[in-house]
């Protein structure tokens, strides 16, 4: 693997933290959306490759590696791509029916809706650094 691509994923990476601490991190943590949009990413890769081989895929996007099949790479960047943008729309979606049940409840609607758009947000952002591994050349 080029040493451009991971110049150019830790510039995103880079760009990304310091475009979260301009309001400070504490507006842009949420474990909750982190665990439901990473685990939807994950569940999505056993669905595609199977237990054993979502860890291979994991490892095949982490660590890139001549020894990984051309189409496998790439094959599960796309799937956390998609999965991850769905899962963050998914989470979107949940977050603002969570708000509008809560509609009496002033308290209720600020963070019901920060849980649905940070889940959105994480989800771009998993997508976003698998678009290099997925249009980089094997």
């Amino acid at each position: 693997m080029k040493m451009s691509y991971y110049l150019g994923l830790g510039g995103i990476v880079l760009l990304a933290i310091v475009a979260g601490l301009v309001l400070g991190p504490a507006y842009y943590l949420n474990l909750p959306s982190i665990l439901i949009v990473s685990g939807t990413c994950f569940g999505a890769l056993v669905c595609n490759f199977g237990l054993k081989g979502s860890f291979s895929a994991l490892g095949a996007l982490a660590l890139p590696d001549r020894k990984t099949a051309a189409g496998f790479r790439k094959s599960a960047a796309k799937t956390v791509m998609l999965s991850g943008l769905f899962a963050g729309l998914f989470y979107l979606i949940m977050g603002v029916i969570a708000a509008l049940g809560s509609i009496g409840d002033l308290a209720r609607i600020g963070p019901s809706l920060a849980t649905g758009f940070l889940s959105l947000l994480y989800g771009s952002f998993i997508a976003l650094l698998m678009v290099p591994a997925y249009v980089s050349e094997e």
